[in-house]
């Protein structure tokens, strides 16, 4: 009877064993197979931010960047190529850090709404020209100058307000960190 219970347990031990084994060995394989996507090199970011506070734009390498120069008064969009201790490169033009006046930074909502809102205008306006037109009455009327005219207004306004302006100068700060 006491021999029994001992191969029971050599088998339960031996089984548990084995089980541990293939779960280390998943282990194993799972950490060989995420080792390729792991960058292990530190990233640089630009920052733009403002002291004590949380209001901070990011941006890495790759990334779409729009900003004014201070030493030739020139604005750069492009892509932020490369990021270096002080300085960075857009579009095969280096920046330094202090020559930087002014980040913009897109706002696609409002991009949006301008392009569809004058669209709008534009297309009422016109639509309703038309329609007058087949019905032999009066080609403009004042009521689609006023709602089409509203509309492209409404566009302008989004227009302006689609690129927000960040002063370097002001109270916010460009810096490079490793991250």
């Amino acid at each position: 009877m006491k021999f029994k219970n001992r191969i029971f347990t050599i088998n339960e031990a031996i089984s548990r064993l084995k089980t541990n084994m293939m779960r280390n060995k998943f282990l194993v394989l799972l950490l060989l197979l995420t080792i390729p996507f792991i960058d292990l090199s530190a990233q640089k970011l630009l920052i733009i931010d403002k002291p004590n506070s949380y209001n901070r734009l990011r941006f890495r390498e790759n990334e779409a960047i729009h900003l004014k120069s201070v030493s030739n008064q020139l604005d750069y969009n492009g892509i932020l190529v490369k990021i270096l201790d002080s300085t960075i490169i857009v579009n095969e033009t280096e920046i330094l850090l202090d020559d930087i006046e002014i980040v913009y930074k897109h706002r696609h909502f409002f991009e949006r709404a301008a392009i569809y809102s004058m669209i709008a205008g534009a297309g009422y306006t016109s639509l309703d020209m038309v329609n007058n037109l087949i019905n032999n009455q009066q080609i403009v009327k004042l009521e689609s100058v006023i709602t089409g005219g509203s509309l492209l207004g409404i566009g302008m306004i989004c227009q302006k307000l689609s690129l927000k302006k960040y002063k370097i100068y002001k109270a916010w700060r460009a810096r490079i960190i490793e991250f």
